[in-house]
This record gives C-alpha cells, sequence and structure tokens, in this order.
C-alpha cells in the first residue's frame, strides 16, 4: 500500500539530524565512537548533526543499522507499528547497550555461551 506523504524537505532534514543525535546520545556513543562505526570522523558526524554535511545513501543504511531502525523513521520520523511494540526495562536496555559496545568477536563468543545454555 503506497501511501502520498506530503512534507517540507527542510523541515524533514532538521528532524532526521534530531533522530540521528538523539539516537547516537541514548546509545550513548560520541561522536569520534559513532565516526569509527561508519568509518567517518567526528567532524563528519558532527556535520551530520548539524545540518552542514547531509548524510549519503551508505551512511544512512550504516546508521539504520547501528541504530536498528527502519529508513523511514531516519529520513521522515515514520514509525512501522512492527519496530515499536517493545519495551524494555531500564536492566535490559543496559545489557543491549552493553552488547552492542562489544567488538563483533565478542558479541559471537556470547551468543556462543548463550547457545549453549539454550537461551
Amino acid at each position: 500500500m503506497n501511501k502520498k506523504v506530503k512534507f517540507n524537505q527542510d523541515e524533514k532534514m532538521e528532524g532526521m539530524q534530531k533522530r540521528i543525535k538523539s539516537l547516537r546520545k541514548s546509545l550513548r556513543y560520541t561522536q569520534s565512537q559513532m565516526g569509527e562505526m561508519l568509518g567517518v570522523s567526528a567532524q563528519t558526524v558532527s556535520g551530520y548533526e548539524s545540518g552542514t554535511i547531509i548524510p549519503g545513501p551508505e551512511a544512512l543504511l550504516c546508521y539504520c543499522d547501528i541504530f536498528k531502525v527502519d529508513c523511514n523513521y531516519l529520513l521522515m520520523g515514520i514509525q512501522e507499528s512492527a519496530t515499536t511494540d517493545f519495551s524494555f526495562r531500564d536492566h535490559e536496555k543496559e545489557l543491549i547497550l552493553s552488547y552492542r559496545k562489544l567488538s563483533s568477536k565478542k558479541q559471537d563468543a556470547l551468543r556462543v555461551l548463550l547457545d549453549r545454555e539454550g537461551i
């Protein structure tokens, strides 16, 4: 089902910048850490968040992957109901944040351990 959406491009870009910054801060990443994950400098991340630089498609897809959000949300603020039905307690959020900060190797090791435990 295709919906026609009218929007002011400048307004949506400003919203995207705010969402990028808010999501980064909610995960407690610095601009330097985010830059490392995106393969850009902290100054570029700052530019994305301030609107002086518009992230390209590759950066947007990386952001979506890092933040675990749909592109529609990042670009236009549109949330799909299927992705918003989860609610986590504070300690669960802390576990998720800690997991995301682990290296890929340590994430793999943790998954192996959880699999062994049947979790």
